[in-house]
């Protein structure tokens, strides 16, 4: 004998029974975006604040920021601080990329190692999701506040010719010539102690003690 909820549920129409099964998956999958990032880019484009970005993109907004947060667990597990030089408080890291010289940085959040394993991040997520839109083979590229590198070796991957770096912080330009030593003897690197600005002047630099990339 069938019963009389097996007789009900034959009577659904199929879309309504797929919107039954599917909505608590839905849920759940909500439940584990990061949906802040949804709202933070939802209201950049309400108040004007990302003309250029199209509301699709701004919907996935919670996709590419898990996508991001899972690419920077798995760098902060690979990087590792294998040397230090305390005379100008800046270390060695490995990652599975190659070893980059960074600042120390007074802040634990943003440590040498720890905002390195961030920027590669933050490189290979730019990368999956701008595949058109990247150095291509042969080209010369202008790496402009230059850091310690993290862009510049992402663009000898993709097959750049040359890369000038253009870098004004002292410290930060010591960490580049340790990085590419090799790319700096061959001439494919070309360092600029200089920050970029629309007039030949002079300007102060203001350091962040806590993150080195963040110098204004």
């Amino acid at each position: 004998m069938k019963s009389k909820s097996s007789t009900a549920l034959r009577r659904l129409p199929f879309a309504l029974i797929g919107l039954l099964v599917a909505t608590p998956v839905l849920v759940f999958g909500l439940l584990r975006l990061p949906l802040a990032a949804g709202f933070e880019a939802a209201s950049a484009k309400l108040t004007g604040n990302a003309p250029a970005c199209p509301w699709g993109k701004v919907l996935l907004a919670p996709y590419h920021a898990r996508s991001f947060a899972e690419l920077d667990r798995g760098f902060q597990a690979d990087v590792a601080a294998v040397e230090q030089d305390d005379s100008l408080d800046i270390e060695l890291v490995r990652s599975p990329e190659r070893s980059f010289w960074i600042k120390r940085g007074a802040g634990h959040n943003w440590g040498g190692k720890r905002l390195l394993s961030y920027l590669l991040a933050e490189h290979a997520w730019m990368a999956s999701v701008n595949r058109q839109d990247t150095v291509r083979r042969g080209d010369v590229v202008l790496d402009c506040g230059a850091h310690v590198g993290v862009f510049t070796h992402h663009s000898f991957l993709r097959g750049a010719s040359k890369v000038v770096a253009i870098e004004p912080d002292p410290v930060n330009l010591e960490c580049l010539r340790r990085t590419f030593s090799h790319e700096i003897a061959s001439g494919k690197l070309i360092l600029v102690p200089k920050g970029v600005w629309s007039s030949v002047t002079t300007l102060v630099l203001s350091e962040s003690k806590v993150n080195s990339g963040s110098n204004s």
